[in-house]
């Protein structure tokens, strides 16, 4: 017989601080009624506001979510809400899946999916735990299609970022794990402690980098037609000129 792995409960937390450059729905709407002109996209008015909140479906049941956040806008990105969500390990699956909304007044408008390996956050919690440290933060792109798309290509490109090639903005997380015989599952406000370990490391400073990209040749290509190279880092973006 062979012996069963003994299983063991934690408490999963996912902190959400702050959220920059989401897409506006109702910017979106402008857009398509540019491209589409059709009675459906005229019909939406759109707000000039996001409203978002983030969700975890990883435990059993329904999805654990943040409470949408109102007052969002570009000066004050913050969200500052965590989601509590029990997990048992080992797990079964460990693909962790944190997915941005917008809440507007036809419904909730999906942004893009944000995914985690769970066991990449429990090595990271306890190479952080060895510096003293509870948990770890972490800066992720959200990956996608346009905001004033909504074919079924684009809604798999938001629900599977690796194969989205728009940026619709980036979320700081605090992720941090604890054994708990009694975990919780909830969505609670950011713990202060958090916050301030934050501003400590400094993690919301702005830093500047220097990129140099060589393009030597293109070889196999199509056609004979002068190909030029975009270089997109988020929304910044650079194209080459075209070759002489």
């Amino acid at each position: 017989m062979t012996a069963q792995t003994k299983r063991k409960v934690q408490q999963l937390k996912i902190s959400i601080l702050q959220a920059v450059d989401l897409p506006v729905f109702g910017d979106a709407i402008k857009n398509a009624k540019e491209l589409f002109s059709t009675n459906f996209f005229n019909a939406i008015q759109g707000k000039d506001t996001c409203e978002p909140f983030f969700k975890c479906g990883y435990a059993k049941g329904a999805p654990v979510q943040t409470t949408p956040k109102e007052d969002y806008n570009p000066k004050n990105p913050s969200i500052s809400q965590t989601l509590l969500i029990p997990v048992c390990v080992p797990v079964v699956n460990d693909r962790v899946i944190v997915e941005a909304w917008d809440d507007n007044e036809v419904g909730a408008n999906f942004i893009g999916a944000i995914p985690f390996s769970f066991a990449d956050i429990t090595a990271r919690t306890l190479a952080a735990k060895k510096n003293g440290q509870n948990g770890f933060f972490t800066w992720e792109d959200i990956y996608g299609a346009d905001a004033c798309f909504f074919s079924k290509q684009a809604m798999e490109m938001n629900h599977h970022p690796e194969t989205g090639n728009h940026y619709k903005g980036r979320v700081l997380f605090h992720f941090e794990i604890d054994e708990d015989e009694h975990p919780q599952k909830k969505s609670v406000d950011l713990d202060k402690k958090v916050k301030e370990e934050c501003r400590k490391q400094r993690i919301t400073e702005k830093h500047e980098f220097h990129m140099m990209a060589d393009i030597g040749q293109g070889i196999g290509m199509a056609t004979n037609h002068p190909y030029q190279v975009k270089i997109k880092i988020r929304s910044f973006e650079l194209i080459s000129a075209k070759p002489k």
